[in-house]
């Protein structure tokens, strides 16, 4: 299958690694090292853990996921640092928070440059001859972001949009170039970012259904509420009427009216994308599965943000809600017993973590540089942020999330904070920091920590 010899069409060149040479043992002769072997990470955009089966989703989803899950160490809550593509994904390739690592705002990062203490995991598994690649779905992650610093190859549209199967397709053929070298492979997918224009052989799986209608009214908000105002044009057309053409919207165009039909429309091509992703992802773990190399490699599987679908009156990505900030991850690899990991934990630390798994040297500055081993010890809580927005009426100030297993506080610094109890109130409605100050105060204390204050 991958990793045989090809024809003269191999890519680039490469450096070779180095085979083990390892001397006749003695008593007194240290043990071999232990194998590195390759990492293969993929990313999905506006993906979120409660549309999943493995997440209690019962419409078929994610199928391929789910049962990677089973097979590998799947955790049930991940927080992104930062609901924006660029600067997640810098915090998974760095193990840095955005304060730290720069990429921190949530438009579209340009030119983002590694430094000494934020170096990317491309950059140290390069040093120890693992050959690497990208291969994207759009741009926005792409060369001119920063984000895929130290990636020889980089595989990325040169406008538009690539579907699920296409960006799989890819990574596939060039890992068939590689024969059984060690690799970094990243492949990132667009899932569920909208526009939601799924194939009609896919819309043709998720048919109307009372599931959906269950979780239009757990909303809570009216579908008229997004006729009102308070909405970006193209976020409107993007979600709801992917079929106008959103970029020629101009100040006086009309939005043509939003309805619970509307609603339900959107849920079905949301499954539909995330089902496409999730297709392509099992043609990808099945190419690994064909190899001895590939079964021996490491797996990871994340969302990069999630994704409100009307939810606290809230469309897309970029606020600070459990819809945004919660995504789907798992860790698979030989030697990695299939578990579930209940404490919460940063989207920033699973890549350091798989890489340590792997036996990779590269592990130990990534966890130098702020990312904790949560495949053997993690600590429960996990902190996101966004900054101030600008050129904004009122703007709320930066806003920091801090999680863990019972509480989510939030910390804003300009405004009021609050406090809620996970346990008692999973959909995070009401504020309880009035009747808790204890545990308010620690956690304001973590979050000032965290944050380096």
């Amino acid at each position: 299958m991958f990793w045989r010899p090809l024809v003269a069409a191999s890519l680039l060149a490469f450096l070779v690694p180095l085979s083990a040479q390892v001397a006749p043992g003695t008593v007194e002769a240290p043990s071999p090292a232990p194998e590195r072997r390759s990492i293969v990470l993929v990313t999905v955009e506006a993906w979120r853990p409660d549309w999943l089966g493995s997440g209690g989703w019962s419409r078929p989803t994610s199928p391929r996921f789910d049962a990677l899950a089973k097979e590998g160490v799947t955790f049930e809550r991940v927080v992104t640092p930062m609901p924006a593509a660029a600067a997640a994904h810098v915090s998974l390739f760095t193990g840095a928070p955005p304060r730290v690592h720069g990429a921190d705002t949530l438009a579209a990062s340009k030119g983002w440059t590694s430094r000494e203490g934020t170096r990317t995991a491309a950059e140290l598994l390069a040093g120890e001859l693992y050959r690497c690649a990208a291969v994207l779905s759009h741009d926005g992650v792409g060369k001119a972001s920063g984000v895929p610093v130290g990636f020889p190859v980089v595989d990325e549209p040169q406008q538009g949009v690539r579907d699920a199967d296409t960006v799989v397709a890819r990574a596939i053929k060039w890992l068939e170039v590689q024969r059984d070298e060690r690799v970094f492979l990243w492949v990132h997918l667009k899932g569920g970012l909208e526009p939601n224009v799924p194939s009609a052989v896919q819309l043709e799986r998720f048919p109307l259904a009372p599931v959906l209608e269950e979780r239009l009214a757990l909303l809570g908000v009216p579908a008229d509420r997004f006729n009102q105002g308070g909405f970006q044009k193209t976020t409107l057309v993007r979600l709801f009427f992917p079929e106008l053409d959103a970029p020629t919207i101009h100040k006086q165009f009309q939005v043509p009216r939003i309805d619970s039909g509307r609603f339900l429309e959107l849920f079905r091509r949301y499954e539909a994308d995330l089902a496409s992703a999730d297709a392509a992802l099992g043609k990808l773990a099945d190419a690994l599965a064909a190899t001895p190399a590939g079964r021996r490699a490491v797996l990871v599987v994340a969302g990069a943000y999630g994704q409100a679908l009307g939810e606290s009156s809230e469309l897309g990505h970029g606020e600070m809600t459990r819809e945004n900030l919660l995504v789907p991850a798992l860790v698979r690899g030989e030697g990695l017993a299939a578990r579930k990991v209940a404490a919460t934990v940063s989207l920033g630390d699973l890549l350091a973590s798989a890489a340590h798994a792997a036996g990779a040297k590269a592990a130990a500055k990534l966890f130098a540089q702020g990312a904790q081993d949560v495949l053997r010890d993690p600590v429960d809580g996990a902190l996101a942020s966004r900054p101030e927005r600008e050129h904004e009426k009122n703007p709320p100030g930066p806003v920091h999330v801090l999680y863990t297993s019972r509480w989510r506080y939030v910390h804003r610094p300009t405004r009021t904070d609050q406090l809620f109890d996970l346990a008692a109130d999973p959909r995070e409605q009401t504020n309880v920091i009035a009747a808790h100050p204890e545990e308010a105060a620690a956690l304001l204390a973590e979050t000032r920590a965290r944050l380096g204050l």
